[in-house]
């Protein structure tokens, strides 16, 4: 059973570093992303204010068309490749924080001596 439950292991920290990889990409946190939702919204408001709202719902679907579902599109591809190259990514982390912990060791091994 300890086989089964390390591949999952592994499996989940692959997709948690491929997720971790594609929003470094964009540099995005939870701020950026609530004021941007929020100033698009505000400018939906404005847009519909002055141009009423059969205009407005065409924008958005132009909008939408346009904009958002090539963006999607990238962000699923781009998430796609790193969870490829996912596995190389946890093994680096891995090794470095192995190499970092053997270090530190020979370190305190070579001040006893």
């Amino acid at each position: 059973m300890q086989p089964i439950a390390g591949f999952w292991a592994f499996v989940w920290s692959c997709i948690k570093a491929a997720e971790e990889a594609t929003r470094a990409f964009f540099g995005l946190n939870v701020k950026t992303v609530i004021v941007g939702a929020l100033l698009l919204i505000l400018g939906f408001i404005l847009f519909r204010i002055r141009r009423g709202k059969d205009k407005t719902k065409e924008k958005i679907e132009d909008y939408l068309l346009i904009s958002l579902a090539p963006i999607g599109v990238f962000v699923v591809l781009l998430f796609v490749f790193n969870l490829v190259r996912a596995p190389y990514l946890v093994y680096a982390a891995a090794y470095a924080k192995a190499k970092q912990n053997l270090d530190t060791t020979h370190e305190r091994v070579t001040t006893l001596a």
